[in-house]
């Protein structure tokens, strides 16, 4: 006979916004560790809290107030997500090409460099002339 999953006390009123604030803090710290700004997801934190998705929803104001002082966007679920996505992606790479840009010209800059500094030290030739060319085929013979 099947038997039902005991759950915890469910958290109502000030504990459940005390939970949610501080989780929705955690994630947003552990974005940054990693280097990347929070996005908020209401799936996850109702996973994490654990309540419902209608009970965030019904506390957005409290939700709200949090991203506002973390300078956090939510997860948008429209139809302009992708083509937000992809605007931060091409900006992105931009940024990057950009960047490998300035590096290739500082390495060209460099490899000049070193190439004239070899012909500076290098040693001289005969002038290109039938004069430097006789000059060249008597130290031969």
């Amino acid at each position: 006979m099947a038997t039902k999953k005991q759950k915890g006390k469910q958290l109502r009123g000030k504990e459940l916004d005390d939970r949610i604030e501080s989780t929705i803090r955690d994630l947003a710290a552990a974005g940054v560790e990693e280097g990347h700004s929070y996005v908020f997801n209401a799936s996850e934190v109702a996973r994490l809290v654990p309540t419902t998705r209608v009970s965030l929803t019904r506390r957005s104001s409290l939700i709200d107030k949090v991203l506002n002082e973390l300078d956090c966007t939510r997860r948008m679920v429209d139809g302009d997500a992708t083509n937000e996505h992809l605007r931060d992606q091409v900006a992105r790479l931009k940024e990057q090409v950009a960047e490998r840009d300035s590096q290739i010209s500082a390495l060209r800059a460099h490899h000049i460099e070193i190439y004239e500094r070899l012909h500076d030290n290098s040693l001289g030739f005969y002038p290109v002339s039938t004069d430097g060319y006789k000059t060249v085929q008597s130290f031969r013979s």
